[in-house]
């Protein structure tokens, strides 16, 4: 082997072992718009974030991610998928890639990627973390449920009509199954229940309404479709982690 070909060996060696910082590496992926980069501890905690992921997440610094995990912005279910990935990744040693993935945003809405994941090693070549790229997929692509079923109408319509109380029969009409079907379908494809959709879409609109408008926690309440503001104010509490007043208070 050349001196020159001696070179570039040591240089990926150094660079695939961890003595150059990997995350110098992945910079690049912090440009794209279509793709997230993200590196993550064993445990689970974020240690670096392109600028998309933080802006999904409601974050606008990079520190305000690190030693948070997914549990700390996606629905339970969603978050145990996720994080299962990775622990196949660190505990195997293996990628994995191709995943596909929908992520509810902080506004409910849902996008679509394929997700790589990668083990990270340090410099003496152990396992300490996952690393890996999300690619957006296409606009216009379904959201499609394990068996095939195109969610988009059903998400569409929970959107414009969240306020409301939707019946699930019309729901799962949309997609052609049975209610208890539709139910289980809705659940493993976004780890939440339709209902649970539901309330997200209105203690989000709370969020904004607390701001801009004037009217009391209980007219709130029952504008956005809750039987009761009591009802209302201990689903917002446990999503935003402070009452609707205490909300009002500290963002007027």
């Amino acid at each position: 082997m050349d001196t020159t070909s001696m070179e570039t060996q040591a240089l990926r060696d150094a660079l695939l072992g961890g003595s150059i910082p990997s995350l110098q590496f992945f910079r690049l992926w912090r440009t794209s718009e279509d793709t997230r980069f993200f590196a993550k501890s064993a445990k689970g905690r974020f240690v670096s974030a392109s600028p998309n992921v933080l802006a999904v997440n409601g974050l606008a610094q990079e520190e305000e991610i690190i030693g948070l995990s997914d549990h700390d912005f996606f629905p339970a279910g969603m978050a145990d998928r996720f994080r299962g990935a990775d622990l196949h990744v660190v505990n195997s040693g293996r990628p994995l890639t191709g995943i596909r993935e929908t992520i509810l945003d902080r506004n409910g809405v849902c996008e679509h990627y394929v997700t790589d994941k990668f083990p990270m090693l340090d410099g003496l070549r152990r396992i300490v973390g996952v690393m890996g790229t999300s690619r957006r997929v296409k606009a216009g692509d379904a959201v499609q449920g394990a068996g095939g079923n195109d969610l988009e109408p059903v998400l569409n319509h929970m959107r414009g009509h969240f306020q409301e109380d939707i019946p699930m029969q019309r729901l799962a009409a949309m997609v052609g199954v049975s209610q208890r079907q539709f139910h289980r379908l809705f659940r493993s494809h976004f780890g939440i229940s339709p209902n649970q959709y539901l309330i997200r879409m209105r203690v989000l609109a709370a969020r904004d309404l607390l701001l801009s408008d004037r009217r009391t926690v209980a007219e709130i309440a029952y504008a956005l479709g809750f039987c009761d503001d009591t009802l209302f104010i201990r689903q917002f509490k446990s999503r935003m982690g402070m009452t609707p007043l205490q909300y009002r208070k500290s963002n007027g």
